[in-house]
């Protein structure tokens, strides 16, 4: 693999990690969550630039639904992100110090629920529809070769048992709440151990990944019979 393939999928592994960290604001407090969003920032700023190539070929080719559907996640994603970043930077206590933002304070707390909640969601569609290239690389490395018979079924049942853990985290963390204003206030659970809340959270990112990676297969195979 070369070093640059490894040094964004290092930069992708603790942009995944900081997200995670981020998600968890009141239970590891309102001060880490400020430093891990900014370091979420940078390295989300780092993704793009080591991807600017994409940004170059934005009008280039022919416009399938997929290349539709990667276009809009991706460009969520930039929204989301920015959203995030400006309402956060409005709401803190700690690092930032903008003056001409304070006054919509109360309208940046709800837009940073709603930026975090879909961003969230676009983050790990984005993860999905590049997740074939991960099993590309698990396929093509040495401990591929030594895997017993069925080994693939398995990791699809895991993948498939993934999502469905997904579901009832979605539900357990009441994020469509969230995500569609129903509550404009997050509830944490204090008394639940915080490696469970990100095994929760780990469930969710694992179910928009699998929607994400069949749906683009799905649209593959459409395209190929079209």
């Amino acid at each position: 693999m070369k070093a640059s393939m490894k040094f964004k999928i290092l930069v992708d592994v603790a942009m995944t990690a900081a997200l995670y960290f981020c998600m968890a604001y009141m239970l590891v407090g309102e001060e880490a969550h400020e430093w891990a969003g900014s370091g979420l920032l940078l390295l989300f700023i780092l993704h793009n630039v080591l991807n600017r190539r994409w940004y170059g070929a934005l009008f280039a080719g022919r416009w399938t639904a997929l290349r539709i559907f990667q276009t809009a996640v991706n460009l969520l994603c930039l929204v989301s992100m920015a959203a995030a970043a400006v309402s956060g930077a409005a709401m803190s206590r700690y690092i930032y110090d903008v003056p001409f933002l304070r006054d919509g304070a109360s309208l940046a707390r709800v837009v940073h629920m709603l930026a975090a909640y879909w961003g969230y969601c676009f983050m790990s569609l984005h993860l999905g529809l590049h997740w074939s290239m991960m099993i590309g690389m698990v396929k093509s490395s040495p401990l591929a070769a030594r895997a017993p018979r069925g080994t693939g079924a398995v990791m699809r049942l895991a993948g498939f048992a993934a999502a469905c853990f997904g579901v009832s985290a979605l539900l357990r963390q009441n994020l469509l709440a969230y995500m569609f204003l129903r509550s404009q206030f997050v509830f944490f659970d204090f008394e639940r151990p915080l490696a469970l809340f990100f095994l929760d959270y780990a469930g969710i990112m694992a179910l928009w990944v699998w929607t994400a990676h069949y749906l683009r297969a799905l649209m593959l195979r459409s395209a190929r019979k079209s």
